[in-house]
């Protein structure tokens, strides 16, 4: 139902005494809007998948990514403890590069990933804070990736190691950037991974 948002959870501690707990959990409202066109700094960036959401919201706050919404929206009674929800939705930009989706007001963390055939580009994510009854307009530049991680993968007897390499960026304390993993090479344990500078 695009006219709501969210995963409710909520945690009910029952003792032996206790005969049972009520729990409410409370979708929310889709009263806010956010569009935006993606682009690789001159072009226009089509089938880019933009992954929005607040992960994990309690009492109107929250210290996980996405930040605050700005309601309590799980509400427990009868034994019940801590309470939060989950709002997530995924979108596609069109061949335009722009995309939109309709959300609760509220802050939330935007990842932005390329489509397969672009390789060259690197996943981006920001923070934007959406304000009821109003669309809030984002223009997401994808870096290009020019620099290189490389490496190799050895034994303490200096023979290679097949295994599997992964590297993530991060932009501040909560919101996860670009991530790559890459094989490493059977004879020599080597490995490249194509990332952008930071």
């Amino acid at each position: 139902n695009q006219a709501f948002s969210g995963s409710p959870e909520a945690v009910v501690e029952l003792g032996a005494e206790d005969t049972g707990a009520t729990v409410t959990l409370v979708m929310l409202r889709n009263n806010a809007t956010l569009s935006g066109i993606v682009t690789d700094g001159s072009s226009a960036v089509a089938s880019a998948s933009v992954d929005i959401q607040a992960a994990r919201v309690s009492g109107g706050t929250g210290g996980a990514p996405g930040a605050a919404l700005v309601a309590k929206e799980a509400k427990v009674t009868g034994g019940g403890t801590p309470d939060w929800t989950r709002v997530r939705t995924w979108v596609q930009t069109d061949a335009s590069g722009a995309f939109s989706a309709k959300l609760p007001a509220g802050t939330f963390s935007v990842c932005t990933s390329p489509p397969w055939d672009r390789r060259d580009l690197a996943t981006g994510c920001m923070e934007v804070t959406l304000t009821a009854d109003a669309t809030t307009a984002v223009r997401v530049t994808l870096a290009q990736k020019t620099a290189k991680i490389e490496g190799c993968v050895l034994d303490t007897a200096g023979n290679p190691v097949k295994a599997s390499v992964y590297c993530q960026s991060n932009l501040g304390s909560t919101l996860a950037g670009d991530s790559v993993w890459a094989e490493t090479n059977d004879t020599t344990g080597c490995y490249s991974l194509s990332v952008s500078d930071g």
